[in-house]
């Protein structure tokens, strides 16, 4: 049952959620960053490699046969495809908006992702490879932990960071008839919050994939309560950020 599970659990976190966000982000990391964007032939490795990995490590889960750790690599080579277009983005970055304040809460929570994703890498083809013990079941809980947590949501929170804002500048500017002015995109967000945010994540992930792994609860309650705080604290920077969306504009404006 335990191999039914693990299959259709990679198959979710690799198959649907983890070629989204690769997708999305070969369009939101260079709008983030700035830097150029790539195209062509070169995104065409990571896609299939991470397809045809998903597809046999799920076959070899379910099955469980012992070729696992051929598919497991299978997924880190169309990774490392993916993270080696990340490093061509950085050796070509782009002019920054004027207004746009360094260090950018959106490039942090998107670093720290990356890194959370080599993390999990890493210790998922170790678990293809070892065999079955109550070591392995620890490892796994991190590995999940730095997978979903760390690399897939703390994505979602870092690109959100950069979409929002541009929303509700849009959407500010229709409110005015397309004459303007509008507050910048860049000054919108909560900075300080923002901040409180990435250093809440920053210790969240971790520790909760530790505390997971050793049964520690009092780190896996500060773990969780440091998210649960880093949640609240965006939602209020979300809610400051749309209400720009929803300004009327000053009778002098129209």
């Amino acid at each position: 049952m335990l191999a039914n599970v693990f299959a259709h659990a990679h198959l979710a976190a690799i198959g649907w959620a983890s070629m989204m966000v690769v997708g999305m982000a070969y369009r939101l990391l260079p709008m983030v960053l700035p830097a150029a964007m790539p195209g062509g032939s070169r995104l065409w490795p990571s896609a299939v490699l991470l397809q045809t990995g998903v597809t046999g490590l799920f076959v070899t889960l379910l099955w469980r046969g012992p070729l696992a750790w051929i598919f497991a690599l299978t997924i880190v080579g169309g990774l490392a495809a993916f993270l080696s277009q990340v490093v061509w983005m950085l050796r070509r970055p782009r002019p920054r908006p004027p207004k746009l304040r360094t260090p950018d809460p959106a490039v942090l929570h998107a670093g720290a992702s990356l890194v959370w994703l080599a993390v999990a890498s890493a210790l998922g083809v170790w678990l293809t490879l070892a065999a079955p013990s109550s070591v392995t079941l620890r490892v796994a809980m991190a590995y999940g932990v730095f997978g979903l947590v760390g690399f897939l949501a703390q994505m979602v929170v870092g690109m959100e960071g950069r979409l929002l804002p541009i929303f509700a500048w849009y959407w500010a500017y229709a409110n005015t008839g397309y004459q303007g002015p509008v507050p910048s995109q860049h000054e919108m967000p909560w900075r300080r919050g923002q901040e409180l945010v990435f250093v809440l994540w920053l210790f969240g992930v971790p520790a909760l994939a530790g505390g997971l792994a050793f049964d520690a609860i009092p780190l896996v309650s500060a773990a969780a309560w440091c998210l649960f705080i880093a949640a609240l604290v965006d939602t209020v920077n979300v809610i400051r950020i749309l209400r720009y969306a929803f300004l009327a504009p000053s009778p002098s404006r129209l």
